[in-house]
């Protein structure tokens, strides 16, 4: 604020009554005043009075340069930064209306993070390294990514491959994230970091919420700019690493505000690269487009670069830092799919190759993807389980016995998956190996060639070794299957599933395997020669025909005392972004509403309730029963 006050310098402000320059802090004033500018008009004030408060004019209005505005900082950022940083940081810079001028500051930071999580990307692509942990996180966090999920991506990644001594194209980035994040006096901003600042400012501010006031607007961008322009200073090392592209036959410098054709020397190895002083380079990801060859007509013609937002599977999307937003697919995405299969491709894993020690790191691989799946897609909530006693009891008794498959089914949202991903620690615990699998996500509909598939398996394996590695009917290898039901041909995949089974007698192999119905009677069929491979759980006492109708353990509704454990567990946790915590409790709204409160036996139900009414009092009376599903479609078409 003071550097764009710095034209008063130029002023002559002299105090009518003592004849005295008032410039400087020792000198008084009477309150009459006469002002010379440097064009030699002259203003007096005749008294105090007459300086009165004006409102606040934008930073590039008709009385203000933006010379006068831009100080030599913001300047190096603008004419050397990369140029989706430095177009974005100047457009914020000189836009005049408050509430777009914060959203500017939001696309700038935006693009700040995806600089620093892109580049980290393009060094381990460009690497020789094959890192399980790298490809999970960029595929977890990057295809369709939330603004926590760069910063995330950034640190895990940056972790892995310092742990994997990867030699850095750009030296300086671990060393400045680390500063930025890691040391404990970066966090000094509220005791965040300056990332952890600003994406708490958009997610306040420009996520979900009323549109701030002119007033507030101001006030947030005197706050959060100085924290981003703070982290772009500290990062002035970008500038010595040109990204250049290729465009037809037209070599383009992506630095600075604008994008100027340059005659390079050196062969770039890809279409966009980024060069060192030296001319070494590394290929960048293509989330760096010109956008020319890609996207439609509209887009091209408004657009000079685009930058990556989010990957659909079939399709990419990306945003300009003019503002254009395009989808696009083909090469692009063949592009992105083959830079990824090439880092997770393996050479298959012989059966000479395969020990116990091996095995079981390849199932613990899968069932860290497996879990990391569940908690994307928000199926499973880290530190929430509710207790399930009867299924919990029943599964860690049937793991002695002879039979090999325990069938579970419930209806939609019961908490089968929590389940299953809970029964995994706990065989864990006990020391058992374990190995989840999704219905949904088999290649084909075979239960072994879905096995090889997933651990990177050689045609040569096969399970017949699986009792030299000391698995035993009393201490088995358990496969646990959720959601069968949606796989694509459900029933086929079952009778795949038994048929293996009935290969591997003996117990020292079993199956878990969860299945969603409305009855009993929508279960599968099994052959008559197959039951005894169905485990009996003995809490159906009917005369059911149908051998896993029978058989398989029914997930029963929570109980009150499950229902009131959940409702505490999810009302309390303070560590999920989602918050659940109404203005009642259980009790008041059993008393209020009987009907709405027996639906909370579904976790899931819980779960949505809690959503729909955090911060908020007891729902009104309706006169009738009401329907969690129907209050949750309501929110939904209302948003």
């Amino acid at each position: 604020m003071l550097n764009q006050c710095e034209f008063l310098k130029k002023l002559s402000i002299v105090d009518q009554k003592t004849k005295n320059n008032i410039n400087g802090y020792e000198n008084s004033c009477s309150g009459r005043l006469t002002i010379t500018t440097e064009e030699g008009n002259i203003y007096q004030i005749d008294n105090v009075g007459q300086l009165s408060y004006k409102e606040f004019k934008p930073l590039n209005a008709k009385n203000q340069s933006t010379e006068q505005l831009i100080d030599k900082e913001d300047q190096k950022i603008i004419d050397t930064y990369p140029y989706f940083l430095a177009h974005t940081y100047h457009r914020a810079l000189t836009e005049t209306e408050p509430f777009k001028r914060i959203h500017l500051l939001k696309e700038t930071f935006l693009n700040y993070l995806k600089y620093l999580g892109l580049v980290t990307a393009s060094e381990y692509f460009s690497s020789d390294l094959k890192v399980k942990d790298i490809n999970r996180n960029f595929k977890q966090f990057l295809f369709r990514p939330q603004f926590g999920f760069w910063n995330a991506f950034m640190r895990e990644t940056v972790k892995a491959l310092k742990e994997n001594k990867h030699q850095w194209l750009v030296k300086e980035l671990p060393g400045y994230y680390k500063k930025i994040e890691s040391e404990k006096k970066a966090k000094k901003h509220n005791e965040n970091t300056g990332i952890g600042a600003l994406i708490n400012f958009r997610n306040h501010y420009l996520g979900h919420g009323m549109v701030p006031s002119r007033e507030k607007c101001e006030a947030l961008w005197v706050e959060n700019f100085a924290i981003l322009k703070e982290l772009l200073l500290e990062m002035e090392f970008c500038k010595n690493y040109s990204i250049v592209s290729k465009d037809r036959n037209i070599t383009l410098r992506l630095m600075g505000n604008e994008i100027t054709q340059v005659n390079l020397k050196t062969k770039l190895e890809s279409n966009v690269a980024m060069l060192n002083a030296k001319n070494e380079q590394i290929s960048l990801v293509p989330f760096f487009v010109i956008p020319g060859e890609y996207f439609i007509r509209e887009v091209s013609e408004n657009a000079k670069l685009m930058v990556y937002e989010q990957n659909t599977g079939k399709r990419m999307v990306f945003f300009s830092p003019e503002s254009i937003s395009g989808e696009t697919s083909g090469n692009v995405i063949d592009q992105l799919n083959k830079m990824i299969g090439e880092k997770d491709r393996e050479e298959p894993i012989t059966n000479k190759q395969l020990n116990k020690e091996k095995f079981q790191e390849l199932i613990k691989e899968n069932n860290k993807d497996f879990v990391g799946g569940l908690i994307k897609e928000r199926k499973v909530i880290p530190e929430i389980y509710q207790e399930r006693q009867d299924a919990e009891i029943a599964l860690r008794s049937w793991v002695g016995a002879l039979a090999g498959l325990f069938f579970v089914s419930a209806e939609a949202g019961s908490g089968k998956t929590n389940l299953l991903v809970e029964m995994n620690r706990q065989y864990n615990e006990r020391g058992i190996d374990t190995l989840l699998i999704r219905g949904n996500r088999f290649a084909g509909d075979e239960l072994w060639e879905e096995i090889q598939f997933r651990l990177n398996l050689a045609k040569d394996v096969n399970l017949s070794k699986s009792k030299a590695f000391g698995y035993t009917q009393d201490n088995p290898f358990i496969i646990l299957i959720d959601g069968c039901n949606e796989h694509p041909n459900a029933e086929q995949l079952f009778d795949d599933i038994l048929a293996f089974l009935n290969i591997h007698k003996g117990g020292h192999i079993k199956v878990v395997l969860s299945w969603r119905v409305n009855t009993k009677s929508e279960l599968p069929i099994v052959k008559p020669e197959l039951e005894s491979l169905i485990y009996v759980d003995g809490s159906d006492s009917s005369d059911e025909k149908n051998s896993i109708a029978k058989a398989c353990h029914w997930l029963k509704p929570l109980n009150k005392k499950e229902v009131e454990g959940a409702w505490d567990m999810y009302t309390s946790n303070k560590k999920d972004k989602v918050r659940r915590k109404p203005n009642f409790t259980l009790e008041e709204l059993t008393y209020k509403d009987r009907s709405l409160a027996d639906q909370l036996d579904n976790p899931l139900l819980m779960r949505l309730f809690l959503e729909l009414y955090n911060g908020k009092g007891l729902p009104k009376s309706r006169g009738g029963f009401t329907s969690i599903w129907t209050l949750y479609h309501q929110k939904l078409i209302s948003q």
